[in-house]
């Protein structure tokens, strides 16, 4: 290093951190010591050497702190708009996590009814309740089913057909932990659509014309999670909408998650001949690893605690409700 770059602020003049000249005339930077310029020797069109910029410490470190940010910056817009089409009311659940799992003051979680923002949301009125489900504060009651649906939602590949059923009574959380799997697959930047039959089934009664189109949009996203199978009635008509869904997320090779009231065991993986679910459970225990949930209902208690701090807050404890 030249003797001028080994002089001392008060030798030089210079401000503390003031870029310098070494003694070869290269600007120095004042703060890392590195330099800002270098010679470029004579050739080609150059007669002459010559000095070029150079980035020093300083510059990198802010150059990589900058691209960093712009990358932040970039996924959270573009996670913002895969919540938005998969949540698209941006109600209570399309933030659920697993770190907050039905936490003992969780508010009452009812079924997600959401829907891509470019599926006509007239035709989808989305309660929005689960977008906010995150993996953040489970408290630990379905801690096997947390585990497998965490797995899922960390392992999830676009490409790998195999999907989960979660079934089991009403309110034992796998609306809960499918909103989770979507908010989690989102973070990671794969699309996903939360919705339900009865969504569907109202989606594909548009003209012929847009029946297609509309069929082609559910089926796109990377994840389709559906809701409640089973809670519709069993109609040749309903049941010919599902079984094109299934059916199309089959052929096309894309996961699904499906959460039903159905007993996997009894009721899905024994369907007789004559079921007019058969074709559909054909379809569904060929690609989705079945996740068994139990226990009381969650809403159940919820409701129980919101109706104790609601008579409290109106001071009316000692009537009867």
């Amino acid at each position: 290093m030249s003797e001028n770059v080994t002089k001392t602020k008060e030798q030089d003049g210079r401000k503390p951190g003031e870029d310098y000249r070494d003694a070869d005339g290269i600007l120095v930077c004042g703060k890392c010591g590195e330099p800002r310029e270098r010679m470029f020797p004579a050739g080609g069109i150059f007669k002459e050497p010559h000095l070029v910029p150079t980035m020093c410490r300083c510059q990198r470190e802010e150059a990589d702190r900058q691209r960093e940010e712009a990358e932040r910056a970039e996924k959270r817009r573009r996670t913002e708009r895969l919540r938005k089409q998969c949540f698209p009311s941006s109600g209570r659940y399309a933030f659920c996590t697993f770190d907050a799992a039905y936490g003992r003051d969780a508010a009452p979680r009812t079924g997600c009814q959401a829907i891509s923002a470019d599926l006509e949301p007239q035709s989808f009125p989305s309660s929005g309740r689960y977008a906010f489900c995150t993996f953040d504060a489970d408290d630990g009651r379905n801690a096997a089913q947390s585990t497998v649906c965490k797995a899922f939602a960390a392992t999830f590949d676009p490409k790998d057909p195999e999907g989960l059923v979660l079934y089991g009574k009403r309110g034992t959380g796998k609306s809960f932990h499918a909103s989770c799997i979507a908010n989690a697959v989102i973070e990671r930047g794969f699309s996903c659509l939360v919705t339900d039959i009865k969504q569907v089934v109202n989606l594909m009664e548009s003209s012929f014309e847009k029946r297609s189109g509309n069929l082609e949009r559910i089926l796109a996203p990377d994840l389709l999670i559906l809701e409640d199978l089973g809670a519709q009635r069993s109609t040749e008509y309903v049941m010919e909408h599902v079984y094109d869904v299934i059916d199309g997320r089959y052929k096309a090779g894309k996961p699904m998650v499906i959460t039903t009231n159905f007993d996997f065991r009894e009721r899905i993986l024994n369907a007789t001949a004559d079921d007019p679910w058969g074709r559909v459970f054909d379809r569904i225990v060929e690609v989705g690893f079945p996740v068994k949930y139990d226990g009381n209902s969650r809403r159940r208690e919820i409701g129980m605690k919101n109706r104790k701090d609601f008579k409290r807050k109106l001071g009316i404890e000692g009537i009867e409700s």
